[in-house]
């Protein structure tokens, strides 16, 4: 996966599940990248909620990270892979996730 193609997807995913995804920028690389912090988190349930951090994508020639965080950010919210189950929906009542990937010079 190359970094526009990350770019995209987790846009669409926002588009497609906005009570679930949010795409935020916490900065740029030195490459001059955005670096994306992408929550997930289910919006209706507006209790105050913990944080937690999964770190993806800090080694740029190691890709399984950054696409497997995709994967999951994607099963997470998609009704037709995982984000029906019980266990997600109770995850994201009380959970802000955090998914940074931090290293977008390391995709290109």
């Amino acid at each position: 996966m190359k970094f526009k193609e990350f770019e995209c997807g987790v846009k669409l995913l926002e588009k497609t599940y906005p009570n679930l995804i949010d795409v935020t920028t916490v900065g740029t690389s030195k490459g001059g990248h955005p670096v994306y912090d992408v929550l997930l988190t289910d919006e209706k349930v507006t209790t105050p909620k913990q944080k937690l951090l999964i770190v993806n994508s800090i080694h740029g020639n190691e890709p399984g990270g950054r696409e497997g965080g995709v994967r999951v950010l994607e099963d997470s919210a998609d009704p037709a892979f995982e984000a029906s189950r019980p266990y997600v929906k109770q995850a994201l009542h009380p959970f802000v996730v955090h998914f940074p990937f931090p290293n977008p010079s390391g995709w290109l």
